[in-house]
């Protein structure tokens, strides 16, 4: 099972997948190559026939702002996931120094063909509540402590923003 910050998530909607996605992917791409001046995105699939009324090109737009970001819409692609993005980053000399296939799976989740991401690792090895039980009995763990044994460090600290955000919601 993946980390629990991959149920909770924040981020802006009024769709996970058409505006937290892209801007996970947007954010991350940043952090990799730094700001460029300019950023290509090629939409595809239901990002690309909503994705403007989804705000999917405005959440790219903003996110890779102040750079010059171009938004084209496509219907078809031919990669293995339904609904996706190409993410073009260039140089002052308008070179292509960067391109991500990135697929946008549901809920804000993504994944990028040419990035393995650490946030999709296994951080628990259990794969039912049964299995989880059991470990809970075994251990003499509570659910919350068994949890707070397989999150990282800083998983309170995200719950924390998680419960705000849903404050701030309502």
């Amino acid at each position: 099972m993946q980390s629990l910050r991959e149920l909770y998530k924040v981020g802006p909607g009024p769709s996970s997948s058409h505006t937290l996605a892209p801007k996970r992917a947007c954010l991350l791409f940043i952090e990799e190559y730094g700001h460029l001046p300019r950023y290509e995105v090629d939409l595809f699939g239901s990002l690309s026939l909503t994705g403007r009324g989804h705000f999917t090109d405005k959440i790219i737009e903003d996110t890779l702002a102040p750079s010059k970001v171009e938004i084209h819409f496509n219907l078809s692609w031919e990669e293995k996931h339904p609904n996706g993005f190409y993410l073009r980053g260039y140089n002052e000399d308008n070179v292509c120094i960067a391109l991500w296939t990135v697929f946008s799976l549901g809920g804000g989740s993504i994944e990028v063909k040419e990035k393995k991401l650490s946030y999709n690792e296994i951080c628990y090895k259990e794969k039912s509540l049964d299995e989880i039980k059991e470990v809970c009995f075994n251990e003499k763990l509570s659910l919350v402590d068994y949890v707070f044994k397989n999150e990282d460090e800083t998983f309170e600290e995200y719950l924390n923003l998680v419960l705000t955000a849903m404050i701030n919601s309502v």
